[in-house]
């Protein structure tokens, strides 16, 4: 249990006092493991930083956000 706490504490999905974070709820919607959910959801979020400057082919990053999780899992 150590290890588990110590590691979403890691990926923020726990605050200090040990509460889900709304970070560790949208983690939740994922059903991967914790790294590859909280992997997507940082890459959501560079996608929605880069759409407010305009840049182009965000969904680029996020296929190969997607592939990249759906290999480590195939792993």
């Amino acid at each position: 249990m150590e290890e588990a706490d110590h590691c979403f504490k890691a990926l923020q999905a726990l605050d200090c006092t040990g509460k889900p974070t709304l970070l560790g709820k949208a983690m939740i919607r994922y059903p991967m493991s914790p790294r590859h959910s909280r992997f997507l959801l940082t890459v959501i979020q560079m996608m929605r930083k880069q759409n407010k400057k305009n840049h182009a082919r965000p969904t680029v990053a996020l296929g190969h956000a997607v592939a990249t999780a759906a290999a480590a899992k195939l792993a």
